[in-house]
């Protein structure tokens, strides 16, 4: 498959995620200027999943987090989430996307251990919601042209897929 810029190419991942965070913290502020108009949602989110570890190992994990939702009246959706997880002891998320009435559909970066991430969540739940997100790792892009630490920085993983629920707070 061609693509139309080629990340293995890229010598700097630093500047591949400095330029992921830019866009999504550009689009945090237009979220910013709607917080008066918007729902805001507080919540805690319980997450159990598996991570696709490299050479082909499968690792159970799981997470608890506190979490901020805004979602405009244009439906655009800005969230973060920040808590304690195993095996990576912390982690945390921030995305941005679109209410599309029943669901909420995000997509965002988390930081540790760094994937970006793709979310389907409930958005009508009284008391809550369900959710289920996919993530890939962006290390294996860089393998040819990087030290291990951008592995490490995934906790060895390719990937995983999450099930949760959110509480919701107020």
């Amino acid at each position: 498959m061609n693509y139309l810029f080629d990340f293995k190419q890229l010598k700097n991942v630093n500047l591949f995620i400095f330029c992921f965070v830019a866009l999504l913290s550009s689009n945090s502020l237009l979220a910013q200027d709607y917080t008066s108009s918007s729902k805001k949602r507080s919540f805690i989110e319980y997450n159990l999943g598996v991570a696709y570890i490299n050479d082909g190992f499968v690792f159970p994990g799981t997470s608890i987090l506190w979490g901020q939702r805004f979602i405009t009246e244009n439906k655009f959706v800005f969230e973060y989430e920040l808590g304690l997880a195993f095996p990576t002891i912390a982690t945390g998320k921030i995305g941005i996307g679109v209410d599309l009435g029943p669901i909420n559909v995000t997509a965002g970066l988390r930081p540790f251990p760094l994937n970006t991430y793709f979310q389907i969540a409930q958005s009508n739940g009284r008391r809550g919601n369900f959710l289920i997100s996919f993530e890939l790792s962006p290390a294996p892009l860089f393998e040819n042209t990087l030290h291990d630490s951008y592995n490490g920085a995934s906790f060895y993983s390719r990937g995983n897929i999450n099930i949760g629920y959110r509480w919701n707070l107020n």
